[in-house]
């Protein structure tokens, strides 16, 4: 794991290690100036920075935030910093100076949220309630900067926006935050919980650079209160662009031959069936085991390819606090404490690959699957520091839906699970006597349309264009699969034919490692559900296409010729002007982010967003005024693409909406 170069990006240091109360103050039209500030208790390792102007942007309060009072208010370890005013606005941070190889690229991270609150019961508000930020009520979210109206005339509208978090670079290592050579990352409105982690890139220019975290506020509620933990500064690893392309997987690779694997509640005849396959010149690729799981320890030495996942069962593993509002770090903790537990008493168990560590969680609503996924961020935190991996999610058939998947790719959660070498468990299938490939090839609401995906079986495929576009995909095990016509010795035929039909589509899918039938070994009520008369059929099925090659991460053909590709990477802005546009439009845009931001303006979508960039953003202007669906436009030809739409009647209209993003 990369070194944080930040001292306290934790912010676990106790204030009196440094007793500090320094603040860098930014007086509106005066030479910036350093004081004490008696309620300000600034982080050891950090100046607390404000920009100042009366009746504008006033001085912040700071202090720390202990989980021991108010759990949510901490994203990891014993404590966060909060920075908030009172009845007042805000532009202010924390900044700190780093040493730096000039050349070298570097990236920040940090996690934040606010409480905003402010409106009587009469507008519809919860006055003073610490878990009721107004514009999002209890729920747990996270909208783009710019993405939400401001300025309705209805207060719970206009209450949204109101709270802004950025992360800054000065790659010149200057100390003012307000000056153009910081590099910000784009803005975010985040509510009542850590369920985006913030993230910028820039290259450093001096043998010192200087991070900035920033909030700012439109209205000076009663509480604007900005919470910050774990920041990270880390240098990326260089890339050679001379040199020809690699995919960066590191994953295994189920390279030919079958990836119907085994899902079972006890041993059952397992390793005797594993053993058969050996013998035969091939494996199953995926055996998982619930609860019963120390066998899987021996299953692997006996078949050294199979991958091995283990889940204990518990009564918390469906996540339901995710809707009901609970204590997310306390679910995460319960979730991987309960996998330590286990391997405390048999220390072998830790050779298992990945560990299942929730089941079937429905999110209600796209809140509740940012709120997942904030589990998951906790978890694989968790799991990383004692050497585990991960199978993440674990969703029910049929779920989830298309704005969930878009909300939970846009936390970043898989560009995360990719970098500690997680994997995705998801279930699917059919029930009864429908056929296995119902409503395959059906769009499910809100999608694109994404060639092979069903909105049951092969509904992982929406949820991969997505990952696709961001160059996050992970692998996945169908850790159960129903693939209908009944079960035992008579259905026997009928499930080797759907077998045979989704192993199949599954084989085209290099990330995908195996599908699971449910249940082999069946206890607690699932008797019925038994798939252990299938496997002699399944498996001489499996036998019969052990040489047949499947999809591979790696091209065939040889890589295409580099035209387009930035020399490096960096991160693009396109202010979208509608087609009606004119040039008074046009001026407007260049004159309110030039000179801060150096966006792209134009009006061709297709140039918005085309390109090889790790980060491509476009605000679009008027999007209505567009033939068609601008959003569903991007998503389908440009995916990856972070698209915020503005509204402006008017040119001066869209220079001050371009100016608060």
């Amino acid at each position: 794991m990369a070194q944080n170069l930040l001292k306290n990006g934790d912010f676990e240091t106790d204030w009196s290690d440094e007793r500090s109360h320094r603040c860098l103050v930014f007086p509106e039209g005066v030479t910036p100036y350093t004081t004490d500030i008696e309620n300000v208790f600034t982080p050891p390792g950090w100046v607390v920075w404000f920009h100042h102007k009366p009746g504008t942007w006033d001085q912040p309060e700071v202090r720390d935030a202990h989980a021991s009072i108010d759990p949510r208010r901490v994203h990891s370890g014993q404590k966060a910093i909060l920075l908030f005013t009172f009845y007042r606005k805000h532009d202010a941070g924390f900044l700190q100076q780093v040493r730096a190889t000039p050349g070298t690229r570097l990236r920040m991270m940090a996690w934040a949220h606010a409480w905003s609150n402010h409106l009587g019961t009469e507008q519809g508000g919860h006055p003073d309630d610490p878990y009721w930020s107004d514009g999002a009520g209890t729920a747990v979210v996270a909208w783009p900067a710019g993405s939400l109206p401001s300025n309705t005339g209805k207060p719970q509208e206009d209450a949204k926006p109101n709270l802004t978090f950025r992360i800054g670079i000065d790659p010149t290592g200057g100390t003012n935050p307000l000056a153009p050579t910081v590099i910000w990352s784009d803005g975010w409105h985040i509510y009542n919980g850590y369920c985006k982690q913030l993230s910028v890139e820039a290259v450093a220019q001096a043998e010192t650079v200087t991070v900035f975290l920033r909030s700012t506020t439109l209205w000076p509620f009663k509480h604007n209160d900005a919470y910050w933990d774990g920041a990270e500064l880390f240098v990326v690893e260089e890339e050679h662009p001379d040199e020809v392309p690699q995919p960066a997987w590191g994953y295994p690779v189920v390279a030919k031959g079958s990836k119907i694997g085994v899902h079972s509640l006890r041993p059952a005849f397992v390793r005797d069936w594993a053993k058969q396959l050996v013998s035969a010149g091939t494996y199953f690729p995926v055996v998982k085991s619930v609860d019963d799981i120390d066998w899987l320890v021996e299953l692997k030495r006996e078949s050294p390819k199979t991958i091995t996942i283990a889940r204990l069962h518990s009564s918390f593993e469906s996540c339901h606090e995710i809707n009901a509002g609970g204590d997310l770090n306390d679910l995460a903790n319960r979730l991987v404490d309960r996998v330590l537990q286990k391997i405390a008493m048999n220390p072998a168990l830790k050779q298992i690959d990945y560990w299942e560590i929730c089941n079937e969680p429905v999110p209600d609503s796209v809140p509740s699957a940012v709120r997942l996924c904030t589990v998951m961020f906790r978890c694989m935190e968790l799991a990383e520091a004692n050497g585990l991996k991960l199978g993440l999610f674990s969703l029910c058939a049929g779920t989830p839906e298309w704005d969930q998947m878009v909300a939970m790719v846009n936390t970043g959660v898989f560009g995360k699970a990719r970098r500690g070498g997680h994997i995705l468990c998801l279930h699917e299938g059919v029930f009864g006597n429908d056929p296995v490939d119902k409503w395959w090839g059906e769009r499910i609401p809100g999608s694109p349309v994404v060639e092979g995906a069903g909105a049951l079986c092969f509904r992982y495929r929406y949820l991969y264009h997505l990952l696709k576009g961001r160059n996050e995909v992970i692998p996945l095990v169908v850790s159960e699969i129903v693939y209908g016509g009944g079960y035992g010795v008579y259905a026997t035929e009928t499930i080797v034919e759907r077998a045979r039909w989704y192993d199949g589509e599954a084989r085209k899918d290099y990330y995908v490692l195996g599908h699971l039938p449910f249940t082999v070994g069946p206890v607690g009520g699932w008797e019925q559900q038994d798939y252990s008369p299938a496997y002699p059929e399944l498996m001489r099925y499996m036998i019969s296409v052990k040489d047949l090659p499947n999809g591979t991460p790696i091209p065939e053909q040889p890589p295409l010729p580099k035209r387009g590709q930035p020399r490096v990477q960096y991160g693009r802005t396109y202010v979208l002007l509608p087609p009606d546009a004119d040039a008074s439009w046009s001026r407007a845009a260049i004159d309110a982010v030039w000179d801060t931001h150096r966006y792209t303006v134009g009006s061709s979508a297709d140039d918005a967003g085309i390109g090889d960039l790790d980060n491509r953003r476009v605000i679009a202007v008027n999007p209505g005024k567009w033939p068609g669906d601008l959003q569903a436009f991007f998503e389908t030809y440009y995916p990856g693409v972070q698209y915020t739409p503005v509204e402006a009647a008017t040119p001066a209209e869209l220079a001050r909406k371009l100016k608060q993003l």
